[in-house]
């Protein structure tokens, strides 16, 4: 009967430890960004935002979600990218240009109307800082605004070896004690 109890024991404590683990119990960060104007060859960068790194993370999940309006009569291009510190170096790496999106040049005279912008980056760890930039390699400006999310998602693996040793501490104690 001890025994059925240890293994219930067990169970519920490695549970408990994925349930506090998982990616679900992380919290994304947002950042709001803009409204802003991006003129023609101009890069604007909003960062670095600080991690909150609570858990050995596994990786870092970055998302751009926003608007852009395109003011011109000529349609204009967008670039999204996003850069973070190398954790090993100290300095600031940029990543490749995620997102080219092209903007439609309003319709006669209709108003300006938003046009969805996305771009997301996964990388495989949590560096400390994160930023997010934009690049109008056209003539004309675009009106930007939206939110900049990052979350580090923490590693249930580790996690779960760490319950998994809790438990076998636990019970030896109890069986010689």
């Amino acid at each position: 009967m001890k025994s059925i109890a240890k293994f219930r024991f067990a169970i519920a404590v490695i549970a408990l430890t994925l349930a506090v683990s998982s990616p679900a119990s992380a919290q994304f960060q947002v950042e709001p960004i803009g409204p802003f104007d991006l003129f023609a060859n101009e890069e604007i960068g909003f960062g670095p935002f600080d991690n909150d790194i609570t858990n050995p993370p596994l990786q870092k999940i970055l998302i751009f979600e926003g608007t852009a309006q395109n003011p011109s009569p000529f349609f204009n291009r967008l670039s999204v990218f996003f850069d973070y510190v190398d954790p090993v170096l100290g300095e600031v790496f940029v990543g490749d240009v995620l997102t080219n999106i092209t903007l439609l040049e309003p319709d006669g005279d209709s108003p300006l109307t938003d046009q969805p912008v996305f771009a997301s980056w996964t990388l495989d760890f949590c560096p400390s800082q994160v930023g997010v930039h934009f690049f109008a390699p056209d003539l004309d400006v675009i009106n930007i605004q939206g939110e900049f999310k990052h979350i580090c998602i923490p590693e249930p693996g580790s996690a779960v070896l760490l319950a998994f040793g809790f438990v076998v501490v636990t019970l030896s104690r109890r069986t010689r004690g």
